[in-house]
């Protein structure tokens, strides 16, 4: 056994940390302090060490802190390697699920199908990652009969990291595809592997291969069930049929009663996966909020153990509360300005509570999938030098998707700093608990005792402005201000010019109010593919400006000129900040190879609530402007101009996607209501089926064109009144 884990069995710290927020237990905890190209855990150590924790595993050791540290030369391979030195110590099987898709459902349904066995520990939610799944391995008991992993990979040589941790003695890959190669090194060194039939890749020879014929590969839940009873009858184990269910992995976010945050929690409803929720919660529980969570009967039986950091515990199950006893005694009165986790699955009278709980109860949402904008930042992170920071353009309410959850996501993920439009917006980020960087790009600064209390950092685009605030500065005593200072090289909308620039130094050199923390400007072409020696004028003015100011100011200071589609389109001038804009919400407006691969970030849907048939000839909606051309069924979706569903796309100018169909908008679009015709959608389509207007099957950009417009401008017309929930998968 390492030094590492000699060392947690000496101070008694079972629990690893890689992330400062999701501490709990300090004075049980080791933190790892790993490097990324966003974050070094190496800065959160005094915070750690001031909250309790004793034990630190790090590359160098910190000034001022008196803690047992070990020194290694890479801490996440040396979490790798303690992760693996505690495998060695397991006396069960060892199950590694892989595959592009479905490894989460099949790793549940073994372990479920399992504990028939025998004791199992598994890896909680979809933690496959380099540090999923040490950090999965370090949570579990070695003395399980059974472990069960999923393992993934995102670059080559990954998984035969994993596979040097892991060394499974199971491997089930649930799908075929073009990286299993890749996939089944993870293989190399088992007994047993269970693959479908037609995974193309070498095998280990001495292992015994289980090739399962998939009768309706297209049926992902039949296919998934298939592999686990084969896989299962290797330990004499069977697939139960209420076993075989779809998991609700999500983890949704929304406005509450009384301004509460509701987090919902449907996913397997056991003691082992309540630890991840809880800590999903806490990296988001602002300061001034009480932590609750209302927690359903237990599948594995047992009561729920002590939760470190919650107020308050309300348990539906043995020793607590029958569901009759929730239901008359629990109301959506007893919860105000609370964090609330109710976890439960689907159907179940938490769940049901959890639906009631929140703010808005109409059928219309907003869906934000965090997942996707951590995606597109990390694809755009890739496409920047390691040491350029990244602008994240939060403003306009994150393009219509809510600021907060957003802001926190991109703080998380190292964003350099945040961009709001005003004032505002940016004291609200404050309230809620963000502490990065923010720029305020607004072209009037009034509230200036909200900018300087929240160390909002103002765009300066004239000479008033930056007199207004010298002036505004000095009054309060405040001393090297940061500011970003804006040109025009072309845009012709804000900024100062080319001319102005010795009369800027000689201002900014008299005074130390403010200081130039950067100087930027806008493209007004980068995404007209057919403009670029307009664009290219633009960026050498702007070079030629920013070396003028450095001379003249004598200090150095950030510059910043690209947008999303400059990013992608010259790499050349990245400078020390680039400003990631629509790009982010996964939106892309060039189509080139650099913005290829990019997830959409927010799906508005609602659902049916009507449904008639009328014969040829029949009029729909006011003005009747719409004449049914032939007999149809027409449905009513309660989307209207109010939710921000533009009056143009009526009368067939626009589609939704219902049930893999796009159907028409039929008639004037209404405040509250519209009409779409389902004739071809199949009589599947009813009361109650989902309705797309934008998101993963209709792109924002497609109902844009029809408007003869840009995404952005429906991205932030959808109307406030209609609940965004925010998820993870």
């Amino acid at each position: 056994m390492n030094e590492i884990l000699e060392a947690m069995q000496r101070e008694h710290t079972p629990i690893v940390l890689t992330d400062s927020r999701s501490l709990r237990k300090p004075e049980q905890s080791v933190f790892f302090a790993l490097r990324t190209a966003n974050n070094d855990g190496h800065k959160f150590i005094p915070e750690l060490f001031a909250k309790g924790v004793r034990l630190f595993v790090v590359e160098q050791v910190p000034e001022g802190v008196d803690a047992h540290f070990v020194v290694v030369g890479n801490t996440l391979k040396a979490l790798q390697q303690a992760a693996a030195d505690f495998r060695r110590t397991f006396v069960g099987k060892v199950i590694a699920v892989v595959g592009s898709k479905g490894k989460t459902l099949v790793k549940e349904w073994l372990a479920e199908a399992l504990t028939a066995r025998g004791s199992v520990a598994r890896s909680p939610r979809s933690w496959n990652s380099q540090v999923g799944v040490p950090m999965a391995l370090l949570g579990m008991k070695p003395d399980a009969d059974f472990a069960v992993l999923e393992a993934g990979f995102s670059e080559p040589g990954e998984m035969e990291a994993l596979e040097e941790i892991v060394r499974p003695d199971v491997v089930v890959a649930t799908s075929a595809s073009a990286d299993n190669c890749e996939m089944m090194k993870m293989a190399r060194r088992a007994e047993v592997v269970v693959f479908p039939e037609g995974l193309s890749a070498e095998l280990p020879a001495g292992a015994m291969k289980v090739e399962v014929s998939l009768p309706n590969p297209g049926d992902w839940m039949e296919s998934d069930a298939i592999l686990c009873r084969e896989a299962l009858r290797l330990f004499g184990a069977e697939l139960a049929d209420e076993t075989v269910r779809p998991l609700h992995t999500r983890l949704d976010a929304s406005d509450g009663i009384n301004n509460c945050t509701i987090i919902t929690d449907r996913f397997t409803c056991d003691s082992f996966s309540l630890d991840s929720a809880i800590d999903f919660c806490m990296r988001r529980k602002p300061a001034d909020r009480k932590f609750t969570v209302i927690l359903d009967t237990l599948r594995d039986g047992v009561n729920p153990p002590q939760l470190s950091g919650v107020d308050r515990l309300i348990y539906v199950g043995p020793g607590g509360l029958t569901a009759d006893e929730f239901r008359q005694k629990v109301s959506v009165g007893d919860f105000s300005n609370e964090l609330i986790l109710a976890k439960g699955e689907e159907g179940g009278v938490v769940a049901t509570f959890a639906e009631q709980l929140q703010a808005r109860h109409h059928e219309t949402v907003l869906e934000v999938n965090l997942d996707a904008i951590v995606h597109n930042f990390n694809h755009f992170r890739a496409l920047v030098k390691p040491e350029t920071g990244i602008v994240a353009m939060v403003k306009a309410s994150g393009y219509g998707a809510g600021a907060y959850e957003l802001a926190k996501t991109l703080q998380t993920q190292g964003a350099a700093y945040l961009a709001v439009a005003v004032v505002d917006e940016g004291e609200e980020l404050r309230r809620a608990g963000i502490t990065m960087p923010i720029m305020a790009l607004n072209p009037k600064v009034t509230n200036y005792d909200s900018l300087f209390t929240n160390r909002l950092e103002p765009e300066i685009f004239s000479f008033d402005m930056l007199h207004e605030i010298i002036s505004e500065g000095a009054k309060r005593g405040i001393r090297n201000y940061p500011i970003h200072v804006k040109f025009d090289t072309g845009m012709h909308r804000l900024g100062f010019l080319e001319e102005d620039i010795e009369r800027l130094c000689t201002t900014l050199q008299e005074t130390d109010v403010v200081c130039v923390a950067s100087v930027f400007s806008h493209l007004a072409t980068a995404d007209c593919l057919d403009m670029d020696d307009y664009t290219y004028g633009q960026l050498n003015l702007f070079s030629a400006i920013c070396d003028r100011m450095k001379a003249g100011l004598g200090y150095a200071f950030k510059r910043h000129i690209l947008n999303s589609a400059g990013i992608a389109r010259f790499p050349q001038y990245q400078f020390e900040m680039v400003r990631l804009g629509i790009s982010l919400y996964g939106v892309d407006t060039i189509g080139v190879a650099a913005t290829g691969g990019l997830r959409t970030v927010s799906t508005l849907r609602s659902i049916i609530i009507s449904v008639k048939e009328w014969p040829a000839g029949t009029s729909i909606g006011y003005g009747r402007r719409t004449i049914l051309e032939r007999q149809s069924r027409v449905a009513t979706v309660p989307v209207g101009y109010a939710d921000g569903l533009d009056r143009h796309l009526g009368n067939r100018a626009g589609h939704v996607w219902v049930d893999g169909t796009l159907c028409p908008i039929l008639g004037n679009v209404c405040m509250d209501a519209c009409m779409i015709d389902i004739t071809d959608a199949g009589e599947s389509v009813g009361v109650g089926s989902s309705v797309e207007f934008f998101g993963e099957n209709l792109p924002v950009s497609d109902v844009s064109d029809r408007l003869n417009t840009i995404p952005y401008e429906v991205l932030t017309s959808v109307s406030p009144r209609v609940k965004r929930v925010y998820f993870r998968e």
